[in-house]
């Protein structure tokens, strides 16, 4: 066996959900929703990311999802980590080309999202959102 072998290996992707409108939007988004769960059967697990773009002339949403096999060493714990961290970062370059894909297939100037550290943006995000709930539900410890 290669021990060089990481303790989760990708097997494949799939785009679970895409909805495309064409229109004129006065802002600018992005967003990245991830979610990571394990088989019931033990097997493997799978890493989902969401994304929403809104751009000048269209909406853009969707969903793609991970497969993934790992260790049977591992804890149930170990591999939810491994599925947030390194999961994430596998399946990310797999959204960005679906986003330049489907922007061209619709024969608009394709959207290329840069690369961006996905670990440090959902982070980010994740510790933004739950500020912001803390604010509004207790003003006292403002």
């Amino acid at each position: 066996m290669n021990t060089s072998l990481s303790d989760i290996q990708f097997e494949h992707y799939i785009v679970t959900e895409v909805k495309y409108d064409y229109g004129t939007y006065d802002s600018k988004e992005f967003e990245i929703i991830p979610d990571f769960g394990l088989f019931n059967d033990g097997d493997g697990g799978i890493v989902e990311v969401k994304f929403f773009i809104t751009e000048e002339h269209f909406q853009l949403s969707g969903t793609v999802a991970g497969f993934f096999s790992y260790s049977k060493s591992l804890s149930e714990s170990d591999v939810k980590s491994l599925l947030a961290g390194n999961g994430l970062a596998i399946l990310f370059p797999y959204v960005r080309s679906t986003i330049t894909n489907l922007t061209s297939a619709v024969n608009i100037p394709p959207l290329i999202i840069p690369t961006i550290n996905i670990l440090k943006y959902v982070k980010e995000k994740f510790e933004k959102t739950e500020n912001e709930a803390f604010d509004e539900t207790d003003n006292t410890k403002l």
